[in-house]
């Protein structure tokens, strides 16, 4: 029966029927897509008009009655969506303009661009610091009272007479506020923190508002770089002089130069200014050149109502001031980036394209073959005097240094791998803190429990064991890392390549030391601090933002960080990790990785480092050098304590300022600033920060570690051999019954044959001379335990060498 239907189906079938179907089957097709297309098109705009309805969506901000009735962090929270907001809706919510009189035209904005391209340009290079002073102290001006609007005038000025009705009130300059804002307001506060939880309290706004503004003007800072850069007395002419020849008069005639250059008209000026410094937007030289919006004559003047002070006013500001230090200098921006593996050949492009910046991050892991190749520029005599090269850090400057000359300058943060810890739970067990009292571990500043910088390994062994042992919930770990040594290689010296390696008559020169002791002692230990103790969490699966999850959630009582992180998140993570009531600067300890009997921890600092192009001339390498010691401990920094902070302040955030202060490689004097920036963080972060930088003075030396191929040596991968070491304790860590012995030889053979499988001739006599400069380099620190240790080490290596040698 179904044959039959089938057969009948294949006879009905015409091609006249094929072509009708075929038709009509493309028509319904067809008007398939249509429909589809249709639906695509309304989902499309649904999604883009509910875009466009959140776009257009009206921030609700507050009245001034609103805002004076919210406590300091309400008023905080309201600033900053202010600063959030369109443009737009900024100005129409500024209703009432405030007028600052003024009577000197040093503090007028200018608003054309003079001889220059853009008026931003002209306010720089004229070097108008009171006019921009003025202009950033407007700024936090309109941030702390974010409903009104700043604008100035001289006081005898014809536009004087639009603001008839205003009440004028006496500041730093004298101030005219409208009649739509009141002199006092009385509002209702609730505040449930307060002993009476609502109340009202009356404002005096038109003289708070003044009040705080002849606050900010407590102290000028143009007034004092004016007074530094200027001094007072006769203005001669100026002589048009080189970088180089005006670096070499004294401060008196250096200061008469910058009044003279102030003398000459615009021209001149624009004249005067014959050396071209390229610098990018990392090294705070940004951009003059976008448009402003449509309600600006001027981008600096937007920026100011926009309350951008970080991103561009303060940089502006700063730039101004270098351009009133060396008036030749026409230092701009330059757009370049270079991040990533590739960097260095990005570098290289554009040094040999006449696109590279006058300074850039050196990269360190890359030394020396960068140097070798030329693509930094050789500063040895332009640092040589500075009074700050006492605070270089040994480490970051003896990988700036090729064949005795340096390449580099350190970056303004001090930096050091450290261990953060729970304090709160120390103080939560009595048999912790009985462990802490007994060792004397009390803290004689805030009185509570802490670590000391040196501790050792077989101390962190034992606490690591009480974090486990005292927990309440059975679910902590003593401490947390990615695999690794587990702070044993740091504690024990193996990561010093003389630890490691052993001398090997003529022919080879070095092999690896596979009969130190402390190699096949190390690995058993951690693992069975992993596998037996179970006091510390590893795994593939822990890297390291895996292990900082792990003491953040609770779930780790110590863990390996970097030191400035801790102070990042003591400023800008208070209460968001641990809970409201646990402030993150009390919870978290700081202290350095535990160190042993023989290889006490030294606090070795360390810090990025800034290289200069090869290609600029001798007076742009100059400047270049100038820029970056401003950057990084002279005027950029104090300008930036001021405004930044104060800013913060005003958003109820707490300025990472504060953080390179407390972390500085260099000496900073904060006495006439109002910031006590050792305030925001605990005893012993500052503890921490005062012992690295003891350290760092007392063994900053102008003579570098000694390096092998100053000896005629053939260069040592200590890195590489580093990671080789450190992936032994790593294979420990995957097997539950590891095979040390195998594990080692292992190691042993693949550094051999492929890391120290070179020959030097006459190698006894070279090693014997890197020997002795090892003695003599370690000789400098013997004020401390960890240096007395060194140099101790030093001593025996060269003795065990010479009665090996027979010399």
């Amino acid at each position: 029966m179904a044959e039959e239907k089938i057969t009948q189906a294949q006879e009905d079938y015409n091609s006249s029927k094929s072509y009708n179907q075929l038709v009509y089957g493309r028509y319904i097709f067809m008007a398939k897509v249509a429909v589809g297309l249709l639906l695509i098109v309304l989902l499309l705009y649904v999604i883009l008009t509910r875009i466009g309805k959140s776009l257009g969506e009206t921030v609700v901000l507050p009245t001034v009655e609103e805002f004076l009735a919210k406590n300091e962090k309400g008023r905080a929270r309201d600033r900053v969506k202010v600063q959030l907001s369109l443009l737009k809706q900024v100005l129409d919510y500024r209703k009432d303009t405030v007028v600052i009189l003024i009577d000197d035209d040093k503090y007028q904005i200018y608003n054309d661009a003079g001889v220059y391209d853009f008026p931003e340009q002209r306010m720089i290079y004229g070097g108008r610091l009171f006019a921009m002073e003025l202009m950033l102290k407007r700024s936090l001006l309109e941030m702390q009272y974010p409903f009104i609007f700043t604008h100035v005038i001289h006081k005898d000025s014809p536009e004087r007479a639009k603001f008839t009705g205003y009440t004028e009130v006496t500041s730093r300059f004298p101030m005219l506020f409208p009649p739509s804002l009141k002199s006092t307001y009385t509002v209702k506060v609730v505040d449930s923190t307060s002993p009476v939880p609502v109340y009202e309290h009356t404002v005096a706004l038109r003289d708070s508002i003044a009040a705080q503004f002849a606050e900010f003007y407590a102290t000028s800072s143009a007034e004092k770089l004016t007074a530094q850069f200027l001094g007072s007395g006769p203005t001669g002419p100026y002589k048009y002089l080189t970088i180089d020849q005006f670096r070499k008069l004294s401060v008196a005639e250096q200061q008469e130069q910058r009044r003279a250059f102030l003398q000459l008209s615009e021209k001149e000026q624009d004249k005067a200014r014959n050396l071209d410094l390229p610098i990018s937007a990392e090294f705070y030289c940004v951009p003059w050149d976008e448009k402003p919006g449509s309600y600006f004559k001027t981008l600096i003047e937007q920026k100011m109502h926009e309350l951008d002070i970080k991103a561009l006013l303060l940089p502006f500001y700063n730039h101004a001031t270098f351009s009133l230090k060396y008036p030749m200098v026409r230092a701009a921006n330059l757009n370049f980036s270079a991040i990533g593996a590739n960097k260095n050949s990005l570098m290289l492009v554009a040094l040999k394209s006449g696109r590279a910046p006058a300074m850039y991050k050196l990269e360190r892991k890359d030394c020396p073959r960068i140097l070798k190749q030329g693509l930094f520029a050789d500063i040895t005599d332009l640092i040589a005097d500075w009074d700050q090269a006492k605070n270089f850090p040994v480490g970051p400057m003896s990988d700036a240094t090729y064949g005795g000359r340096k390449y580099g300058i350190p970056s303004r943060n001090l930096q050091i791998d450290a261990l953060m810890y729970r304090r709160d739970w120390i103080e939560e067990s009595p048999v912790m803190m009985g462990w802490f009292q007994k060792k004397g571990w009390i803290h004689p500043v805030d009185g509570r429990p802490y670590i000391p910088f040196n501790w050792n390994y077989d101390e962190f062994v034992e606490l690591i064991s009480l974090y486990k042992s005292t927990d309440p919930t059975g679910k902590r770990k003593g401490y947390v890392q990615r695999p690794g040594s587990m702070l044993y290689m740091e504690a024990y010296g193996l990561m010093d390549q003389t630890e490691y390696l052993k001398f090997s008559g003529k022919e080879v020169t070095w092999k690896f030391d596979s009969g130190n002791k402390r190699f096949k002692e190390g690995m058993k230990k951690v693992h069975d601090l992993v596998w037996y103790d179970k006091t510390i969490r590893t795994g593939v699966e822990v890297t390291y933002d895996a292990a900082q999850d792990d003491f953040f959630g609770s779930r780790a009582g110590i863990a390996y960080t970097f030191s400035s992180a801790v102070l990042t998140k003591t400023l800008n993570s208070k209460y968001s990790i641990f809970g409201r009531d646990k402030e993150f600067g009390k919870i978290v300890g700081l202290t350095t990785t535990p160190g042993s009997a023989e290889y006490p921890n030294s606090m070795l600092s360390d810090c990025d480092l800034v290289g200069f192009s090869p290609k600029l001339s001798p007076d742009q390498l100059y400047a270049a050098v100038e820029w970056v010691k401003s950057f990084m401990y002279a005027e950029f920094v104090y300008n930036a304590l001021f405004f930044d902070v104060k800013e913060a302040r005003l958003q109820g955030t707490e300025s990472l300022v504060l953080r390179n202060a407390m972390a500085s490689v260099y000496d900073i004097d904060f006495k006439s600033l109002d910031v006590d920036y050792r305030g925001f963080f605990s005893p012993i972060m500052v503890d921490f920060y005062d012992s690295l930088r003891a350290v760092q003075k007392r063994t900053s030396i102008s003579a570098t570690k000694p390096k092998f191929e100053e000896f005629g040596l053939s260069p040592i991968s200590l890195r590489a051999i580093q990671d080789q070491v450190n992936m032994i304790f790593e294979k420990a860590l995957m097997d539950s019954v590891p095979n040390y012995d195998e594990i080692l030889s292992s190691c042993e053979g693949y550094v051999n044959s492929s890391l120290l499988n070179f020959k030097d001739e006459n190698d006894k006599d070279k090693v014997h001379n890197y020997l002795q400069s090892i003695v003599k380099y370690t000789k400098v620190d013997t004020i401390s335990n960890a240096g007395r240790a060194g140099y101790l080490r030093s001593i025996k290596k060269l003795e065990q060498f010479r009665k090996e040698q027979g010399l």
